[in-house]
């Protein structure tokens, strides 16, 4: 058992072939108005429907990937790969690294690392900037020729409960399609995870 009270898988021999055609460690939103959204989940984070929404990787209990070594870069990943397994029988190929640091050994166990270019600091509770800054990056290109990988945070209730519906509104409102990051990457749906047990892309 670990410490958190749960036992811990040992995914540390599963294969990582490459799946997709883009490199592993290369650097690359949600709410429930009828729309596709990717989560990126700690280990400490609930409420994502599998079947309707993209579950992704935001590593074990959102430490700061930089401040660790190697070694326990790896482990950060990999308990949170437990709690998919657990759960759900498979685990996601894309993570976001906490705080948008530290890539380095991330490719090694086959994730595509993945980040936001537009940061509404909606964690900061000031909700009027954190709205200022969505309108402001959904205003400033066409969405004919724009993508934006948005970060905000659904665990605080102002955004789960107000702000969330605001950027889907908005961004539809300019003309934006809401899609998943596989969607993004053009990746086909096959590969968005793997099979708990034999690492390869998860079918079914």
């Amino acid at each position: 058992m670990s410490k958190e009270g749960l036992m811990r898988r040992n995914n540390s021999q599963v294969p990582r072939p490459a799946l997709g055609n883009v490199p592993t460690a290369s650097i690359y939103g949600p709410a429930r108005q009828r729309c596709k959204a990717t989560f990126f989940a700690t280990g400490l984070n609930r409420g994502c429907d599998p079947n309707r929404d993209r579950i992704d990787d935001c590593h074990g209990p959102h430490a700061n990937l930089e401040a660790l070594t190697a070694e326990g870069r790896r482990d950060e990943i990999l308990r949170n790969e437990d709690a998919f397994a657990w759960v759900l029988g498979f685990f996601p190929t894309y993570l976001r690294p906490c705080f948008a640091r530290c890539i380095a050994g991330i490719g090694q166990v086959g994730y595509y690392v993945t980040n936001y270019e537009v940061d509404t600091k909606d964690y900061t509770g000031d909700y009027e900037c954190a709205r200022a800054v969505f309108r402001a990056s959904v205003a400033s290109e066409s969405p004919q020729c724009s993508l934006h990988i948005v970060l905000a945070h659904d665990v605080w209730e102002g955004t789960g409960y107000g702000f969330e519906g605001f950027m889907i509104n908005e961004a539809r409102r300019a003309g934006y399609q809401l899609i998943t990051m596989g969607e993004s990457l053009d990746d086909p749906v096959v590969i968005w995870n793997r099979d708990a047990s034999t690492g390869q892309a998860r079918r079914g």
